[in-house]
């Protein structure tokens, strides 16, 4: 699997605008449970070519592995409250309840 990433990264570095190596590479990064590359190479795949069959028909499930939700702004501005709620409590990153305590 990493040889052909390898691969379409060199690909890529010939051919940056070539929408079907973004999938291909999305598709590796996708098998690698690399989800956020993935969604970043289908997106780029998208803006090049908005019928890149690929991206198109796993995009989704990026998505939704994700967390992501398409349908309406809801999912979007409930995940933004969730997320300033631990800055107004003075905490701060993933483990900041856990070892965001101030040590002087």
């Amino acid at each position: 699997m990493s040889q052909s990433k390898v691969e379409l990264q060199d690909a890529l570095k010939l051919e940056p605008k070539n929408s079907r190596c973004h999938s291909l590479i999305a598709m590796v990064y996708f098998r690698q449970n690399q989800l956020k590359m993935a969604k970043i190479h289908f997106d780029n795949a998208l803006k090049i070519d908005p019928n890149e069959k690929i991206a198109l028909e796993w995009k989704p499930k990026v998505d939704q592995a994700l967390g992501i939700k398409n349908s309406g702004s809801q999912g979007s501005s409930a995940s933004k409250t969730e997320e300033k709620q631990p800055d107004k409590s003075g905490k701060s990153g993933l483990f900041g309840g856990l070892f965001g305590g101030k040590k002087k």
